[in-house]
């Protein structure tokens, strides 16, 4: 089975992976013996298993060698860089613990030669195993189903010969097909006829390309392929998502099928969910001098409480408390059925120019964005995040289009598209909508550090801010 040769391929990745970070991790240990004095070799020592496992790990956790089949060399590079990256962060946090820069700059040179490697490892061994497939290791797929997702899946094998994989032929549930071309490939038989069809050729495995109206059709013969010991593979794209992305997952023990449109889990949430701890948690205490004076000025200038606290809704409408500095005087929120008529965004957002409820330093407040800093402890609290959509009030939710609820999809954050793009200069409440949803279907780690720069010019010069 051509399975046996992707297993090959992924074990030789691997075991040749190793023998790399081996050699080299063991070259590091070398030359900082040859540096430093002998009584520090043996903390050295320790130093080469946990630099194996640990880049070992990080090339498996970026999935590395799955689909190595189809995998790009771009693909490839950026796994590369990744792991550089989290290589150098780790060992820069032992570096400031050791306070060791001949370790430091020993270690990064060697982690650094040691990722043009293994580059040039995967691409030797790719551009080997695309030429042995070439010249006749492939493997032999049956296709059942001859629709738009049989025609685009035929599209990219001919497209791709360097896969290896080679059509034996279509199967149709249709008798009048048969015998028709799609792409060069041949309608050979129907359903009934795929037992004897697959007993006159040599057929590795068999790809069910078909619509879930036929899923009791095929039930036969997948029974069939089992019981022949025949690798079966079966499409559960069956519905036209124009969002969400799907992928199987096992829920528990029972294989399923996940259709998300919101950013999947991954080290990149992960990183942001760290980014956004140490971020708020520095703020808080550096700001704390400004938290003291802005308290002050709030309390000294008007009646009422230093903090406004207010429901908002975070990630799929869970509510939580949002802290602000009072910008309002006090029962503005009692007055705020009265000033509707006067309201600039057309939706279920509330926006106005010179609102009368605003306080002489809640102007103030607010064009500096100084109002919003205790919301970093609903950032520390996970409330909220550095970057996301802003939490709206509840009562909008209420009011929200069903399309308006995916932004709900993302936890809230202090600044997002909506802050560096003019924020209350917007006064299209969907062109509000359609920003935050930007931000969902583009999100990425590195989307987030642009955004935090590009809000820095922002707050600054008070663009859109009212």
């Amino acid at each position: 089975m051509l399975n046996d040769h992707r297993l090959i391929y992924k074990q030789t990745l691997i075991f040749l992976d190793g023998c790399i970070i081996a050699f080299m991790c063991t070259a590091a240990y070398l030359f900082l013996c040859a540096v430093r004095q002998k009584s520090q070799q043996t903390a050295n020592l320790l130093l080469v298993p946990v630099a194996i496992l640990l880049c070992w790990h990080l090339l498996n956790f970026f999935k590395l060698y799955d689909a190595f089949r189809i995998k790009k060399d771009s693909d490839v590079i950026a796994i590369m860089l990744n792991t550089f990256l989290f290589e150098t962060v780790l060992f820069a946090a032992l570096v400031y613990i050791s306070s060791s820069f001949l370790l430091a700059k020993s270690f990064f040179l060697f982690f650094g030669l040691l990722i043009g490697a293994l580059l040039m490892e995967f691409l030797v061994l790719s551009v080997f195993f695309r030429r042995m497939r070439k010249q006749g290791l492939r493997q032999n797929v049956l296709v059942v189903g001859s629709g738009n997702r049989a025609k685009n899946f035929l599209e990219s094998v001919n497209k791709h010969e360097e896969w290896g994989l080679n059509i034996v032929g279509i199967i149709d549930g249709e008798e009048k097909k048969v015998g028709e071309f799609i792409l060069g490939h041949e309608i050979m038989g129907t359903l009934k006829e795929a037992p004897e069809i697959i007993h006159s050729h040599v057929v590795d495995e068999i790809l069910f390309l078909v619509p879930r109206t036929w899923l009791s059709k095929i039930e036969g013969l997948v029974d069939f392929c089992e019981t022949e010991g025949l690798r079966i593979n079966l499409a559960v794209d069956h519905f036209n998502l124009k969002i969400a992305k799907s992928k199987s997952v096992n829920f528990y023990g029972l294989p399923l099928v996940n259709c998300s449109s919101d950013p999947a889990m991954s080290w990149q949430l992960g990183l942001k969910r760290v980014l956004d701890i140490i971020l708020s948690a520095v703020g808080l205490v550096v700001m704390a001098p400004v938290f003291l004076m802005v308290a002050l000025a709030v309390r000294g200038t008007s009646k009422g409480p230093v903090f406004f606290k207010q429901q908002r809704c975070t990630l799929h409408r869970r509510k939580f408390t949002l802290y602000k500095f009072r910008t309002m005087g006090v029962g503005a929120e009692d007055a705020l059925q009265g000033l509707q008529k006067n309201n600039e965004m057309n939706g279920p957002a509330f926006k106005m120019t010179n609102d009368p409820r605003v306080t002489p330093l809640g102007k103030f407040l607010r064009k500096t964005s100084l109002d919003e800093l205790p919301q970093l402890w609903n950032v520390l609290r996970g409330d909220m995040s550095i970057v996301g959509p802003r939490p709206p009030i509840p009562s909008e939710v209420n009011h929200y289009d069903n399309w308006h609820r995916r932004r709900l999809s993302m936890r809230p954050g202090l600044t997002c598209l909506w802050q560096i793009s003019g924020r209350n200069q917007i006064v299209d409440f969907d062109q509000w909508m359609k920003l935050d949803l930007n931000y969902i279907d583009r999100w990425s780690f590195w989307l987030d550090i642009k955004i935090m720069f590009q809000t820095v010019p922002a707050v600054l010069f008070a663009r859109g801010a009212k």
